[in-house]
């Protein structure tokens, strides 16, 4: 498909786009390669299936295994405020 000078001058000033004649004649030709190669990936057909799954693209996750929680001591240690069971911070609502 073809994008012609006209359709782009009118998109630009429909965009309200001061665009020069080079830049008219450079975006009509960049607009018809970029209208050409979407023609040939609708000709294409993909399925899932035929996509290649790799580790460099989906990694492997790690396996979920259970352990015990942080201890509530050695999570408030580096707080810098607490009252031994709790994170105390300044009230900011009444």
């Amino acid at each position: 498909m073809e994008v012609s000078k006209d359709e782009v001058k009118n998109v630009a000033s429909l965009a309200r786009l001061g665009v020069g004649d080079d830049e008219i004649e450079l975006f009509s030709a960049q607009l018809t390669d970029i209208l050409t190669y979407f023609d040939t990936l609708k000709d294409l057909t993909a399925s899932p299936q035929s996509l290649p799954i790799d580790d460099t693209i989906y990694p492997t996750l790690r396996e979920d295994f259970r352990q015990e929680s942080l201890a509530r001591d050695r999570g408030l240690m580096n707080a810098p405020v607490s009252d031994g069971k709790y994170f105390e911070v300044p009230k900011i609502m009444d």
